[in-house]
């Protein structure tokens, strides 16, 4: 694996987050509460976007379409009817960057 800067820390206000694409999935860089998360930008219920529409909160995202939470730091799926958890990426801050591990 392979560590790679994908943005600065100023490109991701608190309590935002910036689309990325991570060894072939669209995925969302994450800012709350000023850690870094990444996950995949797919729900696991119905396949919507979670940037299209949805929120952070209590250190979840919410699915746009029928709320379903998953957890940031791990992808736990909090509530129906989400019961997969979405896939996430190890963030890391290298000075001002943010770095994502990734495949070879």
């Amino acid at each position: 694996m392979v560590w790679r800067t994908v943005a600065e820390i100023t490109d991701v206000p608190a309590g935002s987050w910036i689309r990325l694409r991570i060894n072939n999935c669209n995925a969302l860089l994450i800012n709350f509460d000023d850690s870094y998360y990444a996950v995949e930008d797919k729900c696991t219920h119905d396949d919507a976007s979670l940037s299209d529409g949805g929120w952070l909160a209590d250190g979840a995202i919410v699915c746009p379409r029928h709320a379903a939470q998953f957890r940031l730091c791990d992808g736990e799926a909090l509530c129906p009817p989400a019961y997969e958890a979405l896939r996430t990426f190890p963030v890391r801050i290298a000075g001002e960057h943010v770095e994502i591990e990734m495949a070879g």
